[in-house]
C-alpha cells in the first residue's frame, strides 16, 4: 500500500475494528471500509492487502495432507476474520472437516466461550497452538493440547502420538 508499518498497524488495529471483525461484531466489508477510510485507499485495495498477511506454510499443508491421508479428521480452530479464513481455505487441502473461526463463534481463544463453542462443532483428539495462553485455556476446557511454534514442532508432537511419520 506504500504506507509505513506504524501507520498501517494503527489503521488496522486502533479503535477495535480488528477485534470487531475477528469476533464477528462487524463483517469483512465494514472492516475493509473502515480501514480504507483511515488509509485513504479503496476497500478492495485494503481487502487485498489484508489477505496478504496470511500464508499457510507448505510444511503445515503437508502435515494436514498426511493426517487426512491416514484417515484422521482435521478441524481448524482459529482466531481469524472472514478475509483471512477465505485465504486459508484456499490454501489448505480439501477434506478438513470443520473450520471454527472466532468470527463464527463470537469469541477468541483463549476465552472459554471459544473452546466451548468450538468443541460443540467437533470434539478434538488433540489441539495444537503456538501460544501458551491458548494451550492452557484448551486444557482447562478439557481438550488435550500441545504448544507448537511451527510445523516442525507440530510434526514432532503428532509423530510422537503415532498420528503421522517423523
Amino acid at each position: 500500500l506504500g504506507i509505513d508499518r506504524p501507520a498501517l498497524e494503527r489503521a488496522f488495529f486502533d479503535g477495535g475494528v480488528h477485534d470487531d471483525v475477528t469476533v464477528g461484531r462487524i463483517d469483512a466489508d465494514t472492516f475493509a471500509h473502515a480501514v480504507a477510510e483511515r488509509l485513504h485507499r479503496g476497500d478492495a485495495e485494503v481487502r487485498a492487502a489484508w489477505a496478504l498477511v496470511v500464508e499457510v506454510a507448505l510444511d503445515g499443508k503437508a502435515i494436514v495432507d498426511e493426517l487426512l491421508g491416514r484417515g484422521h479428521r482435521v478441524h481448524l480452530w482459529s482466531n481469524t476474520d472472514p478475509i483471512h479464513m477465505d485465504k486459508m481455505r484456499a490454501q489448505l487441502p480439501a477434506g478438513i472437516d470443520e473450520h471454527t473461526a472466532s468470527f463464527h463463534v463470537g469469541a477468541m481463544k483463549p476465552h472459554a466461550a471459544f473452546f466451548a463453542k468450538a468443541r460443540a462443532r467437533g470434539e478434538p483428539a488433540i489441539f495444537l497452538d503456538d501460544l501458551d495462553k491458548n494451550v492452557d485455556a484448551a486444557e482447562r476446557a478439557g481438550v488435550r493440547a500441545h504448544k507448537c511454534a511451527g510445523p516442525r514442532e507440530a510434526r514432532a508432537v503428532l509423530s510422537s502420538l503415532g498420528l503421522i511419520s517423523s
